[in-house]
């Protein structure tokens, strides 16, 4: 049986908690993680490169890379 894990890096603001996760890890047999939309928000929720599209790309991919290696080990 898998074992599901949903979850949010802790120094990371949800300010959508009620509606998903930033993460959800299947274990068994072998663990899986999947990332859900990321937004272009710094760690307290706040937007990064207001009127600039190629910095809120950037903001989008360095998130996941900052917060979910080491807090879903």
């Amino acid at each position: 049986m898998s074992r599901i894990t949903r979850g949010d890096p802790p120094d990371l603001k949800n300010v959508r908690r009620s509606v998903y996760h930033h993460y959800i890890r299947v274990d068994e047999p072998r663990s899986l993680i999947f990332l859900s939309g990321q937004l272009a928000r710094d760690a307290e929720g706040n937007l990064v490169g207001r009127g600039d599209m190629a910095e809120q790309t950037r903001q989008s991919i360095r998130e996941p890379r900052n917060h979910t290696h080491e807090r879903m080990k």
